[in-house]
């Protein structure tokens, strides 16, 4: 969505609204990720006159976008718990858009009538229940009392039990800065005086900051204040175009405008984030305070990172701020480059007659995890209660990392733990292997790096496989590393629990950039073997002839999670332990013509007689498969929904001559036997 201008808008000045904008500079080099030498860091704020910002090309914006909350509703005059509460004391002075807290003691258990401005000017007429303490905590938003024809609802309401009801008033004029009287009468008798003072609007800054990646999951803006006292956030580091947050960080995105709070809390919606969605949104009326995220070529879409759960919002009544927080792992649209966040209110606007803008500028640097000692890729463990994970990276210090060992010469040994960065950037994990085999091959997970791990001297076998986002058919899997010191294949098998049979689906060699695999349209899961080469022609013959590696006598094997379309495989791994002989050799297809278009000639046609279906099995050292003609159709798998691959008499990628000759071979014998 293009940035709009401040100047020369037209719209109602019953609007109110918020919106987000990130801008996308594709054509800046990558930026450096570690801060320069002396450590510096910088905080990414700017305020200042509105200026020209490049939009962009219609063609480069999505097609689809998401719709906004559907269980919104618009808050009422009643008291809520969908609406906020800023806090329990009194608030007295606030500025014009902020949502003051004006405290009254009245009898307990009894009604009163509250009186808010005088006759000559603003004024509204309220009845007060008591909840049964004495004390009533009236909230006035500021915001909403501009309006100019009659009390919006919403505009007062009641913490606690307490309730209020508007009975009338005179809001001729909007709640313009001044001093408004607020009294409270019982039957004609004064029982509580207050005043309200209302200040000009307040917008002083919008600042982005680096945070914990668990400050995502704050409850409340108190658990951001205490992150801060805690130095679990941290300004921007200095990057060489924008400053930078570390992928896998929070970005802390505080917008200092207590007069934005009223429009916010005005909007409909169960959450903040919805109330301030719907801002974002621009419905209906037409409003005129926006925060954007959009921009040339994409960039961060605020709409759909909301919508997949990769931003959040809370207000601070406390502070008069409200808080943006972005998951920097889920966010949609474009975040390469450097991103920009606006916040303007225009000359429209009921909060003032001058246009102002907010802007917060930044980058995503990529994040970096390497393991100690300093240039091995490799992690040395123990077979004991006290091996060590450790290593260092660049996120934020406080930073809580998730550490997973899992063999690859057992299946069902899997530890996880938790490791702390400190504060020079350092990590340390202690997980209980006492029970792991010796020697040993494992996966080790930092977070969402990956790295090999070795109890011994196994031989060095190591894969590492990603997938392609979110695709409704998956036909292959990234090899981003794969090493096998004697040469062979990484072969995928599907695994079958009703016949307790494995299916190769598909294989790749240290050189393919793909590991392709039988077109999958149903999330599941692949067993990963690796296996050697015996006659080095670069193909799958089955694990008679290319057998496996091993380690203490069992297979080198992985289960890989395959997700189709987002959706994540349902249930755990199967508990099922790879096993040569329960390997079914791919199925032998026969090439039947198509009788419209064949051309036969009459001199040399004979007749075939029907084919007769016919089940053979192929016997070798160590493992045993079943041919079957094509009539015969393939047992189903638990892992999902597959479609065999256009290989002739193979229909398995990657599978070499010795599997396709036998099927062919047995194929012949069927067709002399019968034409005989």
């Amino acid at each position: 969505m293009p940035s709009r201008t401040l100047s020369g808008r037209s719209g109602p000045r019953t609007a109110a609204v918020l919106a987000v904008a990130a801008v996308l500079v594709a054509s800046l080099p990558p930026t450096a990720l570690a801060a320069p030498a002396g450590g510096g860091s910088v905080d990414a704020t700017v305020t200042g006159p509105v200026g020209d910002r490049a939009t962009c090309p219609r063609d480069a914006r999505p097609s689809d976008t998401v719709g906004g909350p559907t269980d919104a509703v618009p808050p009422t005059s009643s008291n809520s718990s969908r609406s906020p509460t800023p806090n329990e004391s009194a608030d007295l002075t606030v500025a014009r858009g902020d949502v003051a807290v004006v405290p009254l003691s009245v009898p307990s258990g009894a009604n009163a009538t509250v009186s808010v401005g005088s006759g000559d000017g603003y004024s509204a007429r309220l009845d007060v229940r008591d909840d049964g303490d004495g004390r009533v905590r009236l909230l006035v938003n500021t915001y909403l009392a501009g309006n100019r024809t009659t009390v919006a609802p919403g505009t007062y309401r009641a913490a606690g039990d307490d309730a209020v009801t508007v009975t009338g008033g005179t809001p001729a004029e909007p709640l313009e800065p001044g001093t408004y009287p607020v009294t409270a009468t019982r039957n004609g008798t004064l029982v509580a005086e207050r005043e309200l003072t209302v200040t000009e609007p307040s917008f002083e800054s919008a600042t982005a900051r680096r945070a914990v990646p668990r400050l995502f999951d704050a409850a409340n803006a108190s658990e951001i204040r205490s992150a801060n006292r805690s130095a679990l956030t941290a300004s921007l580091q200095s990057g060489e175009h924008e400053p930078e947050v570390v992928e896998g960080e929070t970005l802390l995105l505080r917008i200092d405008a207590s007069s934005l709070l009223g429009a916010i809390a005005a909007q409909p919606g169960n959450t903040t984030t919805e109330r301030f969605l719907a801002l974002h949104d621009e419905t209906e009326p037409d409003t005129d305070e926006t925060f954007e995220i959009s921009g040339p070529c994409g960039g961060i879409l605020f709409h759909e990172t909301v919508t997949e759960g990769g931003a959040r919002v809370l207000l601070d009544y406390h502070v008069g701020a409200a808080y943006v927080l972005l998951d920097t792992t889920n966010l949609e649209g474009t975040n390469a480059g450097g991103q920009t966040v606006y916040v303007e209110v225009s000359s429209e606007s009921r909060l003032g007659d001058a246009g102002r803008e907010l802007t917060a500028s930044f980058r995503i640097a990529p994040r970096q995890t390497a393991i100690r000692p300093a240039g091995t890729e490799t992690v040395r463990l123990t077979a004991d209660d006290r091996a060590t994970v450790s290593g260092e990276t660049n996120l934020l210090a406080g930073s809580r990392i998730p550490v997973r060992v899992e063999s690859r010469v057992g299946s069902t040994f899997e530890r996880r733990t938790t490791a702390t960065v400190a504060a020079n950037g350092t990590f340390a994990a202690t997980v209980d292997l006492s029970n792991a085999s010796a020697p040993g091959l494992f996966a080790v997970h930092v977070g969402p790096d990956q790295f090999p791990g070795e109890i011994g001297e196994p031989p060095g076998v190591y894969w590492e496989l990603s997938e392609y986002g979110h695709r409704p058919r998956v036909t292959d899997l990234n090899v981003r590393r794969l090493a096998l010191p004697e040469g062979g294949l990484l072969v995928a098998y599907e695994y079958d629990s009703s016949t307790d049979r494995f299916r190769p689906v598909g294989s790749a060699t240290p050189s393919d950039e793909d590991l392709l695999v039988d077109s999958r349209t149903e999330p599941g899961y692949l067993l990963v073997v690796a296996h050697r080469d015996s006659n080095g022609n670069r193909a799958f013959d089955g694990p008679a002839t290319d057998s496996p590696y091993r380690v203490d006598g069992r297979a080198v094997s992985d289960w890989l999670g395959v997700t189709v379309d987002g959706v994540e495989p349902n249930g755990t791994e199967p508990s099922a332990t790879f096993d040569a002989d329960r390997v079914v050799t791919p199925t032998a297809e026969a090439t039947t013509a198509d009788p419209d278009t064949t051309t036969t000639d009459p001199a040399t046609t004979t007749t075939t007689p029907e084919t007769t279906t016919t089940d053979s099995t192929v016997e070798s050292t160590g493992t045993s498969g079943t041919v079957e003609s094509t009539s015969t159709p393939s047992t189903a798998s638990d892992g999902g929904s597959t479609t065999h691959s256009d290989v002739t008499g193979v229909g398995i990628p990657g599978f070499g001559p010795l599997v396709a000759a036998a099927a062919l071979v047995v194929a012949a014998v069927l067709v002399l036997g019968t034409r005989r």
